[in-house]
């Protein structure tokens, strides 16, 4: 279950690319830099999850991950046109999301 919100929310971003680029005068190398952000953050942390999963356990991992993920999946309704709050919003995702990835 978890899983499947990382891989929609990759996948549904080109189709928001179009709409975000004319709302906020972006370009499609901002945009597209945003997934590339979250899945280098869950590479690179995705070792250390499992360090959390030995210690807490499974459900203790992935439960506040689901809720944190789409907690983080919410605020990029809070876009202002800021190319840095695009930016932290895509960082955001990927420390939260690695709680929900294939790992637990």
């Amino acid at each position: 279950m978890g899983f499947s919100f990382y891989s929609v929310m990759l996948a549904s971003t080109g189709l928001f690319m179009g709409p975000l680029g004319e709302e906020f005068g972006w370009s499609r190398t901002l945009l597209s830099s945003g997934p590339s952000i979250a899945t280098a953050m869950t590479a690179v942390l995705g070792p250390f999850l499992g360090m959390l999963i030995d210690r807490f356990g499974t459900r203790r991992v992935a439960l506040p991950g689901l809720v944190l993920t789409m907690a983080a999946i919410c605020s990029f309704s809070l876009l202002d046109g800021s190319q840095a709050q695009w930016v932290m919003l895509w960082v955001l995702f990927g420390l939260v999301s690695v709680g929900i990835k294939s790992t637990p």
